[in-house]
């Protein structure tokens, strides 16, 4: 060896025609080198000393792009590199380097070469804590790709801070934690797996990683430090597994370019700012286990418009939200008994249009909606069973509202304000509670009323009295109506009662203006004055008029129907008798197909009689007189010569002396609505002469005897008079034959 290092030392010196100084410092190296190699091994292109237990590198002859360092040789750590070794890899591109090694002593091992490494491969030793340590990484300034090992157990605070041309990050499945800024400031990152061992992302581990548009989170995660992902601009979506129980505050913050986020079961609270100024995201999904939501969570995000969230969250909604933006709310709930829309929830959202309680919410707070001036559609779900005071007080653009069966109290002023209401749904059994809750009796133009599994589903007392805007109802199955239900309802103009309907009370329908009516078979119990007051066109009784209403007919103190104008008809086939006198104004007309006091008969009296038909029995003719202005009805008049085939009065038929004389049967025919109706029928005698007396001139002495042909059956009586004027009845002279015997 001593020879070649001299040669070496001399060629040196020739070539470079080098000073003596110079020569006597080459000659010292050698020595040096010459007392260190004595001991000197061999592993690939590694040269090391063991020392003890450990191993250190002395030298390198490999490949100067591309270094490995091996964490042990020959079963001994590598714990150190000489000074120098690797100062020559001027090209250096890629380094695997263990974990324990990267120290700041790098720097006298590779020189300025190791600003050059783009390519880092982190290996773990045998040891129990292989941890990256941060501060010492600063020097690898050029870095573009990082792996770190299966047997590297963390990656420490500021590890890989401020790797601004770092693109693609691999991490070991032993890493367990990820320290502080970790990843602060890798601009270019892109993509990063966190494996299922790693149970804690620190403080800004991601901080300002603004080229990161994917991350994935593996279960196993149990805490995400606060500001961990702050600015990841490029960020899209994030999903955080069930096992995270603790994201710390901001952790999300500034994600500009996240659009949908969801947390696991596991998360029991959204901390503050942990969304802001996300100005992308557009859906966020809730984790069942939480409990809370910080301050300014959502704010800053525009474009989040569609929330789905937990009835028990809505407390945290004012503060959370940026409440101009939100356009949409579904409220969930869960088995809790406590799941309900709170005070105030959403109070003043002004953008809100559409609104959903699942069946799963109980109750909707005091003025939990209240103001919400754009919402156009609101759902409440079958469960909830209180409605708060004002709770959608001043909702001016809702149209319509159907109240759920499950519902049974709704507080004063809950819609007062909604003067865009048109139509209401509710429940029967709340009809009690509408005048506090409802301040739209101008507005309000059409009605359904259900019913429920109730055994008495009654309309309360003065329920809509004075809904002037109300122009429709509709009833389900419910059972009574009570007293003042609709009174003033002065646009009602079309009402259908169901069967299942027994009682109608006093003035129910007082001032209406109802066209026509038909009562159910079912009703046994009609108040006093319950339709007066209407332009009432047509009655129809489906079953046996009941009782009560012989005295709401035949009192003119509370008449049951006081049609001011107009026509009316009353249908049906009852089988008490009504007595219509006094109960119907003077200049309207009631035609009765019903039998009423005594049996029909004809008249030909200026005063109309209370019965159908109205037929006027003239010296001549035969006249009906038959309804002919109400919209949807049909009128005819009908005779038959037996009592069973009857046939259509033809125009003229029963006029001047075109008729047939004998008995007949007249009934009207009604035709409303598609229903028939006949009256009773009124026996009418048409008497017709067919040939009337001759003169005859006559002697003293002389017999004569006079004839006259009738059809029908007829009273005769035979008269004479002196001057034509003044008639004197013959006394026995009642045939059609009247015989003088002689005159004197």
């Amino acid at each position: 060896p001593p020879r070649p290092l001299q040669g070496e030392i001399m060629k040196y010196s020739t070539m470079a025609a080098l000073t003596a100084t110079f020569v006597l410092l080459m000659v010292v190296g050698a020595v040096m080198s010459l007392s260190s190699d004595v001991d000197a091994e061999q592993s690939g292109d590694l040269t090391y000393e063991v020392e003890g237990e450990t191993v250190k590198i002395t030298g390198y002859t490999g490949d100067e792009t591309s270094v490995e360092i091996p964490s042990t040789i020959d079963r001994k750590l590598v714990s150190s590199i000489e000074s120098g070794v690797f100062t020559s890899c001027t090209g250096l591109n890629e380094l695997t380097i263990p974990v324990n090694l990267i120290s700041n002593d790098l720097l006298n091992s590779f020189g300025t070469t190791i600003m050059n490494v783009q390519t880092l491969n982190v290996v773990g030793t045998d040891s129990t804590d292989d941890k990256v340590e941060g501060d010492i990484l600063r020097m690898f300034s050029n870095l573009t790709t990082i792996t770190i090992g299966d047997d590297v157990e963390a990656i420490g605070d500021q590890a890989f801070m401020s790797k601004e041309k770092l693109t693609s990050v691999t991490i070991g499945s032993g890493v367990t934690s990820i320290g502080a800024l970790a990843f602060d400031g890798c601009s270019t990152l892109s993509t990063i797996t966190i494996p299922g061992q790693v149970t804690e992302i620190g403080e800004k581990a991601f901080n300002a990683c603004e080229g990161l548009t994917s991350i994935t989170l593996n279960s196993g995660l149990k805490s995400i430090g606060n500001s961990a992902f702050t600015g990841c601009e490029s960020l899209s979506s994030i999903s955080v597994p069930d096992s995270v129980t603790s994201i710390g505050a901001g952790a999300f913050h500034g994600c500009t370019g996240l659009k949908s986020a969801s947390f696991g079961d596991g998360v029991t609270e959204i901390a503050e700012n942990m969304f802001n100024s996300c100005n992308s995201l557009e859906s966020f999904t809730f984790g069942e286990k939480i409990q809370k939501i910080g301050t300014n969570a959502f704010n800053g995000c525009p474009n989040f418009k569609d929330l789905t969230i937990p009835a028990k969250l809505t407390e945290f909604v004012q503060g959370s939200f940026y409440k101009d933006t939100i356009t949409k709310v579904t409220v969930t709930g869960t088995d809790d008994s406590q799941d309900s829309v709170a005070n105030d929830a959403f109070k003043g959202f002004q953008n809100l249009t559409s609104l959903i309680i699942e069946d799963n919410v109980e109750s909707i707070g005091e003025r939990a909606f209240e103001s919400c001036s754009a919402i156009t559609t609101v759902e409440i779900g079958n469960g909830v069973q209180e409605i708060g005071a004002n709770a959608f007080d001043s909702c001016t653009k809702i149209t319509e509202i159907v109240i759920p069966s499950s519902v049974s109290t709704i507080s004063d002023g809950a819609f007062d304000g909604c003067i865009g209401l048109k139509s209401l749904t509710i429940p029967a059994k709340l009809t009690g509670q509408v005048q506090d809750a409802f301040e739209i009796k101008s507005v309000l133009s059409a009605l359904e009323i259900t019913d429920t599994d109730s055994t008495n589903d009654t309309i309360a007392d003065s329920a809509f009295a004075g809904f002037t805007g109300l122009t429709s109802v509709t009833l389900g199955e419910v059972e009574a109506i009570g007293v003042n239900a609709f009174n003033g309802c002065t646009k009602l103009n079309e009402i259908t009662l169901p069967e299942s309907l027994t009682s109608i009370g006093d003035n129910a329908f007082d001032g209406c203006m109802l066209s026509s009516v038909t009562i159910p078979a079912g009703v046994n119990s009609i108040g006093s004055s319950v339709f007066i007051g209407m332009q009432i066109a047509v009655v129809v009784f489906e079953g046996d008029v009941p009782s009560s209403c012989e005295q709401s007919f035949g009192s003119m103190s509370s008449p049951m129907f006081m049609p001011y104008f107009g026509t009316m008809l009353v249908l049906g086939e009852p089988e008490s008798a009504l007595n219509l006198e006094g109960s119907v104004a003077e200049n309207a007309k009631v035609y009765v197909l019903a039998p009423i006091g005594s049996e029909g008969s004809g008249s030909s009296a200026e005063t109309p009689a209370w019965i159908v038909p109205m037929i006027s029995c003239g010296a001549d003719s035969v006249s009906c007189d038959v309804p002919d202005n109400i919209s949807g009805l049909t009128a005819k008049m009908e005779y038959s010569e037996n009592g069973t085939d009857y046939k259509e009065v033809s125009e003229g038929e029963f006029s001047t002396e075109s008729y047939k004389g004998g008995n007949y049967q007249f009934r009207m025919s009604l035709t409303y609505n598609g229903d028939t109706y006949t009256s009773k029928p009124i026996s009418v005698n048409l008497v017709k002469i067919v040939a009337q007396p001759t003169d005859i001139t006559l002697k003293s002495g002389e017999k004569a005897q006079f004839t006259i042909g009738i059809e029908g059956d007829a009273s005769l009586q035979w008269q004479f008079s002196f001057d034509g004027i003044a008639w004197i009845d013959i006394s026995g002279a009642n045939s059609s034959t009247y015989t003088i015997d002689s005159v004197a």
